[in-house]
Formats: C-alpha cells, sequence, structure tokens
C-alpha cells in the first residue's frame, strides 16, 4: 500500500519519502514514522470498514474456509476494530522502546562521524544483514498443517496465509522476485528450452549483495567485506534465531519476534543511517548513487506494506491480553539484544563506552525479564565457530 501523506514527498538525493530528512534529528524522523505507521493501519482498515466489518472478507480463500468450518472467535480477531486496537497497544510498546533513539542513530542522523568511522559501522552491521533474514525462514517453518494454535480445521489455511506473509519478507531479502529463468518458469522443458545458466541461478540481489554494493561504493573490496562478530552483533543475531525457532518459544513468539519486533523500527532507524551516511559522504566529497544506497531505501519503502502484513498476520492469533503479554515479553528481548549490539558498534566506531541496556534505567514495561533467554543463548555461543566473533573465548565467558 502507498505511504501515508507525511512520507509521500521524494527526496532526489536520497530517494527517500522525507522531504527533509537531512534537516531531522533522529527523535523527528522516529515521530513522523509512528505517525505514518498508524495512519497507514488506519486508512486501510478504514477501507475495509466501507465493505466489512471485519477481514475475513478481504482474504478469498480464508472466506471460502468459514463457509465450511465457521469459526466466531477467529472472526471477532479479525474485525478491524479488534486489529486497530491490537495494533495501537502493540506498536506503541514497540515504537516506544529507547532502542530506535540509541545513541549510535542519534549521532548517525547528526553525521557525526569520519568517512573512516563510517567504514567500521558498516563492516560491522553487515554481520547483522548477512543473518537477519534466516530468522524469517526459521520462522517460516513454524507454520505448518501439524501445527495446532486452538481453530481446528482453520489452522490450515491460517497456517498457509503466514506462510505466505513471511515468504514475502524472504522473497524481498534474497531477490527472488525478480529470478527469472526464461523458459524453464514451466513445468516442462521443451527442446526449444535454452540451455541452463548456472550463473543466473545464484544471481539474485540478495539483501547481503546490496549491502556488498554500499561498501564497494565506501571502497571496500572482497577481501574486507567481512570482519568477525562484535559481542553484541552475535548475541544479536544468535537471540533472533532462538525466538524464531527453538520450541521454548511458541509460533506466536516467533512470528513476534520477526514480525512486529522488526518491521516497524526499521524504517525509522534506517533513514537516520541514511541521512548520517549522505553527510558524510558529501563531506568527503563522495557521490553515493542510488544502486549503492538501495541497501537502506528498500527497508524505508518496502517495510511499510511488510508491517501491514504482519499485523494482519498476528491478529490471527492473539486470543486474549494473555497472548499480547507474550508478544510484549519477546519483543522485549530483542528489542534489548538490539540496543546491546549498537552499544557495541558505537564503543567500536567511536572508541567511546556506551551504556548497555541494563544501565539506561529502562521503564518496566520494557525490562527483558524473560528467564529462558540466558542458558539457551550461552548453549548457543558455545556451538559457534570461535573464528566467527571477535576474543571467543571472552564472549563465551561473559554470559
Amino acid at each position: 500500500m502507498a505511504s501515508s501523506t507525511a512520507l509521500s514527498i521524494p527526496m532526489t538525493d536520497l530517494a527517500h519519502p522525507l522531504p527533509n530528512l537531512c534537516a531531522m534529528s533522529a527523535t523527528e524522523i522516529l515521530a513522523a514514522y509512528r505517525a505514518s505507521q498508524f495512519n497507514d493501519v488506519k486508512g486501510t482498515l478504514a477501507r475495509v470498514r466501507r465493505d466489512a466489518r471485519d477481514l475475513t472478507q478481504e482474504i478469498g480463500i480464508l472466506k471460502r474456509y468459514l463457509a465450511v468450518y465457521p469459526n466466531a472467535s477467529f472472526r471477532r480477531r479479525l474485525r478491524t476494530d479488534a486489529i486497530e486496537q491490537l495494533f495501537r497497544r502493540m506498536h506503541e510498546h514497540v515504537m516506544s522502546h529507547p532502542v530506535w533513539t540509541h545513541p549510535f542513530f542519534v549521532r548517525m542522523a547528526e553525521g557525526d562521524m569520519t568517512l573512516k568511522q563510517l567504514n567500521v559501522f558498516a563492516r560491522h552491521y553487515f554481520n547483522q544483514v548477512k543473518n537477519t533474514r534466516q530468522c524469517v525462514a526459521l520462522a517460516l517453518g513454524r507454520f505448518h498443517t501439524m501445527m495446532d494454535r486452538g481453530d481446528g480445521e482453520l489452522g490450515t489455511i491460517v497456517s498457509e496465509l503466514t506462510q505466505v506473509v513471511l515468504a514475502g519478507l524472504l522473497s524481498d531479502e534474497y531477490g527472488t522476485g525478480a529470478h527469472g529463468h526464461g523458459n524453464f518458469h514451466s513445468h516442462g522443458v521443451t527442446s526449444s528450452s535454452p540451455a541452463l545458466d548456472i550463473g543466473q541461478l545464484f544471481a539474485p540481489i540478495t539483501h547481503p549483495g546490496l549491502f556488498r554494493r554500499f561498501l564497494d561504493a565506501l571502497g571496500a573490496s572482497a577481501g574486507n567485506y567481512d570482519v568477525p562478530m562484535l559481542h553484541g552483533v552475535a548475541d544479536n543475531v544468535l537471540v533472533q534465531r532462538i525466538l524464531s525457532s527453538d520450541p521454548a518459544y511458541d509460533e506466536l513468539e516467533a512470528l513476534a519476534s520477526v514480525g512486529l519486533g522488526m518491521e516497524w523500527g526499521v524504517p525509522a532507524f534506517f533513514s537516520m543511517i541514511m541521512a548520517g551516511i549522505y553527510k558524510v559522504t558529501r563531506r568527503e566529497g563522495i557521490a553515493l548513487d542510488t544502486k549503492s544506497m538501495e541497501i537502506w531505501s528498500s527497508h524505508v519503502k518496502q517495510d511499510v506494506e511488510h508491517a501491514i502484513a504482519v499485523m494482519i498476520a498476528t491478529s490471527f492469533y492473539v486470543r486474549n491480553e494473555a497472548d499480547e503479554a507474550r508478544i510484549e515479553r519477546a519483543t522485549n528481548v530483542l528489542l534489548a539484544y538490539r540496543y546491546d549490539m549498537m552499544s557495541d558498534i558505537y564503543r567500536e566506531v567511536f572508541d567511546l563506552t556506551c551504556p548497555r541496556i541494563a544501565q539506561i534505567g529502562l521503564s518496566p514495561r520494557h525490562i527483558p525479564n524473560d528467564r529462558r533467554i540466558k542458558p539457551l543463548l550461552a548453549v548457543a555461543r558455545e556451538r559457534i565457530p570461535p573464528a566467527s566473533v571477535w576474543r571467543y573465548r571472552d564472549y563465551v565467558a561473559s554470559i
């Protein structure tokens, strides 16, 4: 769907929907996106209300299944007013977390760094980009026809629709939407079919591929794309994997961790990063074209639609306050480790100490008091190759 009016004017230099991005502070950028996302969801649901009171009428295959397997409870969950109220509560919880105005993002939005520091940031953040959507794949695998979420025969199609939403996220990340193979898209091969292009099989433009374009524009080469993970980056990657795949966390928590906990905040803090990149490179006389910046700008545009899709998919499963509490608890864990990742990156980029999440006087509503994560993280740390993490022995011992 289209973005709301506040974000509708293109910015020529940055290909960004906020026309005055580089004049805005991190706090102002976040506020603009919070308002925009609220208006996007509200506007979408308002259009639905003109035709029906619930979203089941908008999804053809779901409407057909409900005709055969009536489910009043499910229909209530998909009422537009119920979805809007759930969105208001969950959006406020996620977007009021301090991670989105982490000191790194604040400083980045101001352009307060050197070109060398920008390069250090890029290499360490690349370790996050390489891994993040694998978690979506892990979560997608949780939704299958043997899953029992209490909706009986309706569970089959609800699971499938959830897979569709998560597969959409993966398609964008791995570039498979534009991955064509000519005549080989058909299931039959004729004598006139062209020879298979092996190179094309492995040529979709993935998000890591887009990030390498950005690194290239900063002067990198294949020999220095990859660096060992900082401790905070490694923890964030492992925690994302645990939340999305470990049976200690149920399917709703897995969905929340790759959906609500990721999709709403990304456009805001990627915009802060874009503003900083533009300011630093302009100051250094480096011109970055739109292809070089696509890793950042594509998230700013795509994730508006993703955020609405995962909100609707989440609504399939939320029955009561206990379900909402589990979502909040899972996102608190995810966002706390993201905060600590950015604190480690701040320290590495600026050679200055940056407070971690436990040191900032976190609001009680955001305290990550989930006792499941630390023992699972300790085991996960021991299973990764030591060379993949900086000072691995210290890392394993620090849990």
